[in-house]
């Protein structure tokens, strides 16, 4: 379970441009053995079910321009040839899937199991899952949170340690329907929130008194309570992001 009362750090992230070459195997139902020469893996969504249309990628741990990648099939699996060449080195597996949801189409980070290294000559099995709250790998560049950002505009005369944000959940776009999350936080941010449509309200925690949101530059009339999705970051279309502006 979710721990509602969260926790959220300002984390900066790095951009990794990589050449990939694509590849057209696929699997039967079942990834089977590690195989020298090939990674090959199955991926679910969060609800443990085969995840169709996921974009695998094999990475060079050493040269940036030695990617290749596969596409899960209607089973959850992939299979992708690996080059084998002097000094090649080791590789490591990362994964996305595009999902429409409210009219958007969202790109979302996949966890790779047992993450680490290995290299052609040894292949390996590797499976993925989609994750919308939690810890990242850690591993290679994926460091944070998955799930968007919630961003806060204090318009209001208190201390934003004095403020309470709650998010209630319609529906997440995974379509299960989550859990009322609650925040404060003198760092204007909340991260890890899992991508979904909510309604967000917020209360003075010393008074109990409501306060009034609206989302940031809409021109909307402040309200005890706005009903909004995630959208992309003005910066990085796979970022997502909510902001909101509160005053008393």
């Amino acid at each position: 379970m979710m721990n509602t009362k969260m926790h959220f750090l300002l984390l900066v992230g790095l951009l990794n441009l990589v050449a990939c070459t694509k590849n057209p195997d696929v699997l039967a139902p079942n990834p089977g053995k590690v195989q020298a020469g090939f990674i090959k893996g199955h991926v679910v969504d969060t609800k443990g079910r085969p995840l169709a249309g996921a974009t695998i990628n094999a990475n060079s741990a050493i040269w940036y321009n030695k990617s290749v990648v596969g596409t899960t099939d209607a089973n959850g699996n992939y299979k992708i040839s690996l080059p084998n060449e002097p000094g090649i080195g080791a590789f490591y597996v990362r994964g996305s899937v595009k999902m429409t949801f409210e009219g958007k189409v969202y790109k979302l980070p996949l966890f790779t199991e047992d993450d680490g290294t290995f290299t052609p000559d040894e292949g390996a099995v590797k499976n993925l899952q989609l994750k919308l709250w939690g810890d990242k790998t850690g591993n290679f560049g994926d460091d944070g949170l998955y799930g968007g950002t919630v961003r806060v505009t204090n318009r209001t005369s208190l201390n934003t340690g004095d403020i309470e944000f709650k998010l209630e959940p319609i529906a997440l776009i995974d379509g299960t329907k989550g859990e009322t999350l609650t925040f404060h936080t003198d760092y204007y941010s909340a991260q890890g929130v899992p991508i979904g449509k909510y309604r967000v309200s917020a209360r003075q925690i010393s008074t109990n008194q409501p306060l009034y949101v609206r989302i940031l530059y809409s021109n909307q009339e402040f309200a005890g309570s706005v009903t909004t999705v995630f959208k992309s970051s003005y910066y990085i279309e796979d970022i997502y992001e909510m902001e909101i502006e509160v005053t008393d």
